[in-house]
């Protein structure tokens, strides 16, 4: 009788025998995909911005060549900001957006080069690829600027019907860009240097004077004026990095078709 239990017995404990090595080969794939997954898990669950608003101003990732930027701008990217831009801290984001936030809803006030006509700027740079045209407001320019009231506006054309692409300050800083600016420190300032003038409008930058004079015109030094964009208008983001001094979507056929 035992050794028929035992006999009759065996089968299913052999049948049980096979199960492990079956767990074992399912638990390694487990572990394998798990593995896979983990980075992007853990890059998800270690979001520090996760739940603010607006928490794509306070990326940069940017992988763009700099190669628009002009030999100064250059010169002074390496010199006064060594440090790459980065994502900003919770606490740091939570500070800067607010500021965005107010800027954009006054910029909005203006969303055509008429409108902003209508309401005391006028054009002080004609449109240039990457940067729009240059709008400057009624109150002009200074040694100090407002965080919340961009003292210029950019606008996608030459044409009264241009629209609103983006925003920037400018600041009289010398030879240094501003020591204070906005949280965070991924708004690099940047500056020109001679810039041709006429009839109070800047049409190009780094010509002769000649060249320049052939177009009724002078060169005038803005080295000293600091300035700072920021596109963040729907429709005109550039979410790599809010604060590049060109933008790739404004190439040589301004939004506006002039």
């Amino acid at each position: 009788m035992l050794a028929r239990r035992s006999l009759a017995r065996a089968p299913r404990a052999h049948r049980r025998g096979h199960r492990p090595g079956i767990v074992l080969m399912l638990g390694a794939l487990t572990l394998a995909v798990v593995s896979v997954a983990t980075p992007a898990v853990a890059r998800a669950q270690h979001d520090n911005l996760a739940g603010l608003p607006h928490k794509q101003w306070c990326k940069a990732y940017d992988k763009l060549p700099m190669d628009d930027m002009t030999k100064q701008m250059m010169i002074d990217e390496m010199t006064f900001y060594p440090a790459k831009k980065h994502d900003l801290s919770r606490p740091n984001c939570q500070r800067v957006v607010p500021d965005l936030v107010a800027s954009l809803q006054y910029a909005m006030r203006f969303p055509t080069a008429a409108d902003a006509v209508r309401g005391g700027f006028h054009m002080i740079a004609v449109y240039l690829k990457g940067q729009g045209a240059h709008y400057i407001g009624p109150e002009g320019f200074g040694t100090t600027f407002n965080r919340k009231r961009p003292n210029f506006l950019l606008y996608g054309g030459n044409s009264p019907s241009a629209p609103l692409v983006g925003m920037m300050w400018l600041i009289n800083s010398g030879q240094q860009p501003p020591i204070y600016g906005l949280a965070g420190n991924n708004d690099h300032w940047h500056r020109h240097g001679l810039v041709c003038m006429v009839r109070g409008v800047i049409v190009a930058e780094g010509l002769t004077n000649e060249t320049c004079a052939a177009l009724g015109g002078s060169n005038i030094d803005i080295s000293s004026l600091w300035m700072l964009h920021a596109w963040i208008v729907p429709g005109y983001t550039y979410p790599p990095d809010i604060f590049r001094p060109h933008v790739p979507f404004l190439t040589d056929t301004p939004p506006d078709g002039s």
